[in-house]
């Protein structure tokens, strides 16, 4: 293998590549050849690497095509494959790669024929294909509609992408799942692109917008550079992983059917272990050359991603075929550096924002209220007693994890495991979470991860059923799934002994006997468990989940928030930190930027008394946040608690002034009310300032007195405290005072 250092330019690109036309003039583009990676070194420097080759091996090039009458610097075809399929044209064509080694042709191109050819239900093809509506590459997968695949002859135009699929064999099997085994894109531009494409990721192949973004301004420095743990994939893998195209368009579980089998898993819960584990792969600390062919790969995955989601492509919840897009999105449009597309991102919600909520006690439970249809409490119990609808449907309650048995199907087959990589990637690559935060994700897979299922405490009624026929005929059931071959005779019951209470409530469980609540037994079962499980990322997750850790505290004063900070960790000598807070509407002051390290205090003021404020810290390091932590503080000015302690007809009174800032200089005034209408008259006025105890005597015994102590600055009242206090000649051991 030799390596040569270039300045990447056209000519300069060609002249490496494609050598005198004479040579590549017998040729015809094809993806058997050994191909080329490139990586962004430091500026603006590239590098590429090729193998060595003989002038018959050139990369990219085999069988007859080129005009002789071709410049040196344009390389021409009337032939161009890639895994497996072939585009014929009625002619010679410029024509390039991508960075991801996609081919671009220069139109409008006439393509003849692509094979294997379409026979009418089968190895189907379209142009600029989009999520809604039906598809024309394969019949077996459903919504086929041959209409969508143009005639052959095509004049196909500058800014088309012409996606081509192989059908899985054999044709017979109507059961496939998935029903493709491969696809490929072929772009047509108006233009050769540039450096040839080499340094361009490959246009969105749905629907109209072609955009050329670069690889030479990604913002690569973003990326962590984390030491190695065991079991990591190889920066290869990551690269064969992505390189084909991701085809993953179609919403819904035609989805499942129609991503090729060589291209990507059909079922999106493998697919989230992959994005996972690529996302973390490219945070290790291998030099940034070597991880440019796996990078480029998983952010070209992300750039189509992105351009799913824009025309209508959500991955809705539901199941465990959805998972795994948002990742490879938020971190393409990170990497991209393009505020539109991210605050597109921030403001879309896909597949990954729907699993975690908070219920009660502040816990981040599983479940989704937005999949199986329209949610509600009758249809969370119906999957319970007959297992029908939404499998991961959210406790309407709000104590336990949901879905059909708490920690376990898709919440342990399909998405407890993939959401590790989520977290995990969003916690280690600061850049990510400027786009997306996920905090229930979050605080549920470290939940999941450290405890397991949650189930307690849970005061709702389990299901009260029967089960008919099968083998637990006649037995008591609390879940479909207690009476195999049978049913579970419940709905009589249904709002009797458990169910709702028609108040918004559950019916309680009043029986301890098997413990309280719908499933007490599965409370922290399956701690880290569940299917598609990563020994990388639980190696990353053991070695670097709680690298960081910033702690926020916030002091309450009057109109004030003492803000002070730990970090277990030394920081980069340029870190700086900013402060944002928000309050009511119309009360939203600027950040507080800049403030150096080793700060690790600040104080808020002129702030709103009795007002939440929303408090964030961050770490910035070339003004991007890689660290942060959020309180919620309520400014609280001075106040006044006064204390009664009841004697033989009289009442003793102590008081302070809470949160006092500065001394008090003013005087005191008490008055009081029997509750037979004897009243303190007129008030006692006290004008010591430091008195701060008196005794009221004269009173009667067993008669409840209202006590009201004010305090005074100018004679005008400025606090006021209030206790009710009943003297008595019984001896008390402690203070009977009502507030």
């Amino acid at each position: 293998m030799k390596t040569y250092k270039l300045l990447v330019s056209f000519l300069s690109l060609l002249t490496l590549t494609l050598g005198p036309v004479s040579d590549r003039a017998r040729h015809a583009a094809t993806d058997s050849a050994p191909g080329k990676t490139l990586g962004v070194a430091s500026g603006e420097t590239l590098y590429s690497t090729f193998p060595d080759v003989t002038k018959s091996e050139r990369p990219g090039v085999s069988g007859p095509a080129l005009s002789q009458q071709v410049s040196a610097q344009v390389p021409m075809t009337d032939t161009i494959t890639q895994y497996g399929i072939t585009w014929t044209f009625d002619g010679a064509y410029e024509f390039g790669r991508f960075a991801n080694g996609d081919y671009w042709v220069v139109g409008p191109v006439t393509v003849t024929r692509i094979t294997p050819d379409f026979d009418g239900l089968h190895h189907g093809w379209e142009v600029n294909p989009v999520p809604a509506g039906d598809q024309g590459f394969e019949t077996r997968i459903g919504s086929f509609d041959a209409a969508l695949i143009p005639a052959l002859p095509y004049a196909a135009q500058p800014g088309e992408s012409i996606i081509k699929s192989i059908s899985l064999e054999p044709l017979s099997d109507t059961g496939c799942r998935p029903c493709l085994k491969t696809a490929a894109v072929l772009t047509v531009l108006g233009a050769a692109p540039p450096d040839g494409g080499a340094t361009i990721f490959r246009p969105p192949y749905v629907a109209d917008q072609k955009p050329l973004h670069s690889i030479n301004g990604l913002r690569t420095g973003l990326l962590p550079s984390l030491p190695a743990v065991d079991d990591a994939p190889s920066l290869a893998d990551v690269e064969g992983w992505f390189k084909p195209v991701q085809m993953d368009h179609k919403p819904g579980r035609t989805s499942t059917y129609m991503r090729p089998q060589d291209n990507l898993p059909f079922y999106g819960a493998d697919i989230a272990r992959l994005t996972g584990d690529a996302a973390l792969r490219l945070m290790l600390d291998d030099p940034l050359e070597d991880k440019m062919p796996a990078l480029i790969a998983y952010l070209q995955c992300g750039l189509d991603y992105y351009h799913f989601m824009i025309n209508g492509q959500l991955w809705p919840p539901g199941g465990g075929e959805q998972p795994g897009s948002k990742l490879p999105i938020v971190f393409f449009v990170a990497l991209l550096g393009d505020e539109a597309m991210q605050e597109t991102v921030r403001s879309t919600e896909l597949y990954e924002d729907y699993h975690a909520m908070y219920g009660h006690d502040g816990v981040s439970l599983f479940g989704d209220i937005d999949w199986g249809g329209y949610w509600s409490e009758v249809s969370y119990w119906r999957v319970l007693i007959d297992d029908v609808g939404g499998r991961t449907k959210f406790d309407p309650y709000g104590y336990i994890d949901g879905g059909v048995m708490p920690g376990g199907y898709y919440q342990f087959c399909c998405t407890s495991q993939p959401f590790k990589g989520v977290a995990l990637s969003v916690l280690l690559m600061p850049a990510l979470q400027k786009i997306w935060h996920p905090q229930a994700l979050i605080d549920y897979v470290d939940r999941w991860v450290d405890f397991g299922t949650w189930t307690q405490p849970d005061p709702c009624a389990p299901v009260d059923g029967v089960c008919v026929g099968g083998e637990n005929d006649g037995q008591p059931c609390q879940h479909r799934h207690d009476c195999p071959n049978g049913s579970c005779d419940a709905w009589d019951n249904y709002g009797v002994t458990f169910g709702p209470d028609g108040n918004g409530g559950c019916i309680l469980d009043t029986d301890p006997s098997d413990g309280i609540g719908r499933f007490p037994h599965l409370h922290g079962t399956a701690k880290d468990g569940g299917h598609r499980y990563s020994h990388f990322q639980a190696a990353l997750w053991n070695a670097y989940r709680h690298l960081y850790t910033l702690s926020l505290t916030g002091v309450p004063a009057s109109e004030t928030i003492y803000l002070t900070w730990t970090l277990d960790t030394t920081l980069p000598a340029t870190t700086t930190w900013t402060l944002r807070y928000d309050g009511p509407a119309g009360d939203q002051p600027s950040p507080v930027a800049g403030l150096p390290e080793p700060a690790r205090a600040y104080t808020l003021t002129g702030l709103t008394n009795y007002t939440w404020y929303t408090v964030t810290l961050n770490a910035m390091l070339d003004e991007t946040p890689f660290l942060t932590d959020t309180v919620r503080v309520m400014p609280v000015g001075p106040a006044l608690q006064l204390d009664a302690a009841p004697g033989d007809g009289q009442a003793r009174l102590t008081w302070n002034i809470l949160r006092e800032t500065t001394p008090f200089t003013g005087a005191w005034r008490i008055g009081y009310e029997s509750d037979t209408g004897t009243l303190l008259l007129p008030p006692l006025d006290i004008p010591t300032s430091t008195v701060r105890a008196w005794t009221l005597t004269g009173l009667s015994n067993y008669v409840w007195y209202t006590v009201t102590l004010e305090a005074l600055l100018d004679a005008s009242p400025w606090l006021s405290d209030t206790v009710r206090v009943m003297p008595t000649d019984r001896f008390v051991y402690l203070p009977l005072v009502l507030r």
